[in-house]
């Protein structure tokens, strides 16, 4: 009998993560207040531009915001924090990447 191929969407249930993976996951942390994010940015040595990603608008056309410094980061974590639908902030680091920073819509 062949063996039926897993479907790529399933895969994390029957396959570990890479170091690859690992280490990216690595690169964001779920938050529910400022002083948090920052502990989590230095704990985990995040870089800018940050991506502040309201949780329960992660999947969907919510918007999310982008710090590219301290200040700002000050500034768009409380609007995060108030679009969140469950009280937390995804944050995630793009190092590399340039983007606007602000509020964005449809952004990913």
């Amino acid at each position: 009998m062949d063996s039926i191929p897993i479907p790529e969407k399933y895969w994390r249930r029957v396959k570990p993560l890479s170091q690859e993976e690992i280490k990216a996951l690595d690169k964001s942390a779920f938050v529910g207040s400022l002083d948090e994010a920052l502990k989590a940015i230095d704990e985990k040595k995040l870089e800018f531009p940050i991506l502040l990603i309201p949780q329960g608008a992660e999947h969907s056309n919510d918007d999310l915001y982008v710090a590219n410094d301290d200040r700002e980061l000050q500034v768009y974590f409380e609007d995060a924090k108030r679009d969140s639908l469950l009280g937390k902030v995804h944050v995630i680091s793009r190092k590399g990447d340039a983007f606007e920073s602000g509020r964005h819509s449809s952004f990913l």
